[in-house]
C-alpha cells in the first residue's frame, strides 16, 4: 500500500469567469506521501465540495453528511484507523474504512469520496493499493493533458473551462442564495 495524502480537489470553471463551476464533476488529487505520483479520483460535485471545504476553511452554515460520520463514531466510541482505496474496476475506485470499535477491527465498504471525506476530518492515514497506483497515477505534468483525456474515456466531453482548485472563495459562491 502507498499512502497518499489529499493534496487539492479540482473543479472545471468558465473560461471567462473563474468562480463559475462548468462541470459536475471534481477531481481529487491523492499524492504519493514521499513521492511525485498523484492519483486522480472523480467524484461527485456535493461530495468534492464538502471535501474542498474542509481544506480550505470554508465553513457551510450547517454540518455536512462527514461531520455527522464523525460525531456518530465518536458517541459509539469507534476510531478510524485507516482509509484504503483498494481497486479500480470498469473505471470505478473502490475503497475500505477500516474501524476500530470495542478491542476489534471493522472493514466497511466505501465510496472514496466518503472515505476521504472521513479521514480528511478525523486524520486517519489514506492507502491506496500499490496496482492502483502503478496503473492511475500520473505526475504534475501529465495531469492537464491527462485529466480531459480520460474524461473523454470515461464518456465524458469537458465543456469549454480550465480545471482549478476548488477554493473557498468558488464554495461561497455556489452556497449563495440568488
Amino acid at each position: 500500500m502507498v499512502e497518499m495524502k489529499v493534496a487539492d480537489v479540482l473543479v472545471r470553471v468558465a473560461e471567462d469567469d473563474a468562480t463559475k463551476p462548468v462541470a459536475e464533476q471534481r477531481i481529487v488529487l491523492l499524492k504519493e506521501e514521499g513521492g511525485d505520483r498523484i492519483l486522480p479520483i472523480w467524484i461527485g460535485p456535493g461530495e468534492g465540495n464538502v471535501l474542498a471545504s474542509r481544506l480550505t476553511g470554508f465553513e457551510p452554515q450547517r454540518p455536512m453528511s462527514p461531520d455527522l460520520m464523525v460525531d456518530l463514531l465518536r458517541v459509539t466510541g469507534s476510531r478510524v484507523e485507516r482509509v484504503a482505496i483498494t481497486a479500480l474496476r470498469e473505471k470505478t475506485f473502490y475503497a475500505l474504512v477500516t474501524l476500530a470499535i470495542d478491542g476489534r477491527t471493522e472493514e466497511l465498504d466505501a465510496r472514496p469520496s466518503d472515505a476521504m471525506n472521513l479521514a480528511v476530518r478525523v486524520g486517519a492515514p489514506i492507502l491506496a493499493d500499490d496496482a492502483v497506483v502503478d496503473e492511475s497515477s500520473l505526475t504534475m505534468e501529465q495531469l492537464p493533458e491527462e485529466i480531459d483525456s480520460r474524461a473523454r474515456d470515461a464518456g465524458h466531453e469537458p465543456p469549454p473551462g480550465t480545471w482549478t482548485s476548488l477554493s473557498a472563495e468558488i464554495l461561497g459562491s455556489l452556497h449563495r442564495r440568488p
